[in-house]
């Protein structure tokens, strides 16, 4: 574990930017761990949200200070993005309707019949947008 940032001839070790979550693991793979913007100050944020049993839960999100990490709940994302046994969820941390702002969308197939699916803006600094269907 680690982070290095490029310093324009190369690497510098930057243990403040070590991920505060494990992005992956030997046996699990995607731990749900993601990088975004989330609260539009143009520096890249870290989020995850893992679902390890219907009693055990892993969320989280750390804002980008600038010089590391800082835990700041409001951003943990509102579903699962990974889980253990099925991997990938079907959640995107994404800009969806041109305000420049990370939205979060989720469209799982949980059987041949029955899609779970939402569009719904993130909780940014200074205001709160509703959630709505897609």
């Amino acid at each position: 574990m680690g982070a290095y940032l490029n310093n324009g001839n190369g690497w510098t070790k930057m243990p403040s930017y070590t991920p505060p979550f494990h992005i992956a693991a030997d046996k699990y793979g995607d731990l749900g761990a993601r990088f975004a913007d989330v609260n539009g100050d143009g520096l890249i944020d870290f989020v995850y949200f893992r679902w390890i049993s219907s009693k055990r839960q892993q969320k989280g999100a750390y804002i980008n200070s600038g010089c590391g990490w800082r835990s700041e709940p409001r951003y943990i994302p509102l579903f699962h993005i990974a889980a253990d046994g099925y991997k990938d969820l079907g959640a995107r941390l994404v800009e969806l309707n041109g305000d420049g702002a990370t939205d979060f969308a989720y469209n799982r197939m949980i059987s041949n019949r029955m899609t779970l699916s939402k569009s719904l803006p993130i909780l940014r600094i200074t205001y709160y947008r509703t959630a709505y269907e897609i």
